[in-house]
């Protein structure tokens, strides 16, 4: 075999053979991370706040479900997942018990923590938890005024997004997690949190955020257990007592056409 037919015999073998000349295919992007917000716990003495860590997490998920990269579970299935461990009436979750909802849950990352009221302060503190170690990646707070508490819930659900998205090119800014479209702006992860915007129309007053907050997660409860015309109830005053409530409005659509 003459010289040049060699070369380009050589040149040919590992190209038909998958030697190191065939481009290997671009890698698939990685699967989204499963991230499952657990309910909160109240760590506050009045328990008549038991009742928000449905509201409190759902709220949270909204303001995370279009996040890039993430794949944010449903608080249905957590509330199926709490109900098959006997958790459901459980007003602490322990750590052990975390991980195994959150494996059950088939959930990369965990988002929980707390929250309590005092003397018209309201305050929230999440961790972002690794499900197979336990490790608490980060840890996030704000306090406020019980009256600005849908402004501190976006303030720590936006910080969450920052942690929960690490190394996802191209975020796009997250909406106010239960609030309508123009009842207060979106912040990012380090601004602080603002005063509640003055909404009340003419003569009116102005909307009770915790107070429809507490009315929705009390709706959602009664959603849970399947009695719908409760639910109904709670979800229409959640949404008198605070018309930005946009959670609480979308509940009260879909109960409605039932």
């Amino acid at each position: 075999m003459t010289q040049p037919r060699a070369l380009a015999f050589a040149l040919l073998v590992p190209a038909l053979f998958g030697g190191a000349a065939v481009e290997a295919a671009p890698p698939k992007p990685d699967a989204p991370k499963a991230v499952a917000v657990l309910y909160f716990d109240n760590t506050g003495d009045d328990r008549s706040m038991d009742m928000l860590r449905k509201g409190l997490a759902q709220m949270m998920i909204s303001g995370l479900v279009d996040t890039p990269g993430l794949k944010v579970i449903e608080r249905q299935r957590l509330q199926e997942v709490l109900g098959e461990l006997k958790l459901n009436e459980s007003k602490f979750i322990d750590k052990a018990s975390a991980q195994k909802v959150g494996k059950l849950l088939g959930a990369r990352m965990l988002v929980m923590g707390a929250y309590f009221e005092m003397m018209g302060t309201f305050r929230i503190d999440a961790r972002v938890v690794a499900t197979e170690t336990g490790e608490i990646v980060a840890s996030k707070g704000r306090s406020g005024k019980k009256d600005a508490f849908s402004e501190l819930i976006t303030g720590v659900t936006a910080e969450l997004r920052t942690t929960l998205m690490a190394g996802e090119p191209g975020s796009a800014p997250g909406r106010v997690p239960g609030r309508a479209p123009g009842k207060g702006p979106a912040k990012g992860p380090d601004a602080p949190a603002q005063p509640p915007k003055d909404d009340k129309p003419p003569g009116g007053k102005a909307p009770d955020q915790l107070g429809g907050a507490m009315a929705f997660s009390e709706g959602l409860d009664y959603a849970d257990r399947k009695d719908f015309p409760r639910a109904r109830d709670a979800m229409r005053r959640a949404v008198d007592l605070d018309p930005g409530n946009a959670e609480a409005r979308k509940m009260l659509a879909q109960l409605d056409a039932k």
